[in-house]
């Protein structure tokens, strides 16, 4: 589903507001509290907030595709999309495909189990199978518990399918990011973090390497704008506190 962002006059078919290219933003689907569908039907969270933010102060004119993270990393590379605000981990191996944005966040993974499990420490999730989604730090996460504990990696498409999986019993933990942990963690109590945080890395926007390069520094300009003007501090104290 592609919902266009109105910062100005009405898409036009051909692409195009007052003569101004209108970019093709790929994000996250079911991730909050980066993005997620609210109760009101529309995309929210921060990624979704923040690119808003920064189009609204850099006057930038675009149209957001809800894709998912893999898919969004697709349309990226695939020059289905112009940029992606899908919570990329700016990593050199990433660095050889795509030009990254100033870091907007910093991130971390955390293990998580049901919270009537007997499991209290990753060694006890020896021989268990972990569910992490695919191409992610919690993949990579996930991978490092079953080389050092035995064990398999289930991949999962996002957490609300992980979390049924772990309740259905098809996994015994998952890994995720501890902010989207965390989030959950605040309506539901089924749930508990075991170990510590692994893989912190900064969240950065992402365009396609040496493409829109215009689109990437009027989103650090807008960035380093709402810093100062206290509207990015606005936008996490209304999804993490």
């Amino acid at each position: 589903m592609i919902v266009a962002v109105t910062l100005g006059q009405c898409s036009c078919s051909n692409g195009k507001k007052n003569n101004e290219k209108v970019y093709q933003i790929a994000a996250e689907t079911s991730f909050a509290p980066f993005a997620y569908m609210d109760e009101s039907g529309s995309y929210a969270g921060i990624d979704i907030d923040l690119f808003n933010a920064i189009a609204e102060d850099q006057n930038i004119k675009f149209e957001f595709q809800y894709l998912g993270f893999e898919a969004s990393c697709a349309a990226l590379e695939t020059n289905q999309a112009d940029g992606a605000m899908c919570c990329l981990s700016i990593k050199e191996e990433r660095k050889e495909k795509y030009d990254f944005s100033d870091p907007y966040y910093e991130s971390s993974v955390i293990t998580v189990v049901e919270n009537n499990s007997k499991t209290k420490k990753l060694s006890d999730l020896k021989n268990k199978k972990i569910g992490a989604k695919m191409g992610t730090d919690a993949d990579k996460y996930a991978c490092d518990i079953c080389d050092e504990y035995g064990g398999d990696v289930v991949l999962v498409e996002d957490f609300p399918t992980a979390l049924m999986m772990l309740q259905s019993g098809k996994i015994d933990a998952l890994v995720d990011d501890t902010n989207v942990v965390s989030s959950v963690m605040l309506s539901d109590d089924s749930i508990k973090k075991i170990g510590d945080p692994g893989y912190r890395s900064d969240l950065g926007f992402a365009v396609s390497k040496s493409k829109n390069g215009e689109l990437l520094k009027a989103f650090n300009e807008g960035l380093k704008n709402i810093r100062e003007n206290g509207k990015y501090d606005e936008i996490l104290k209304k999804y993490v506190g």
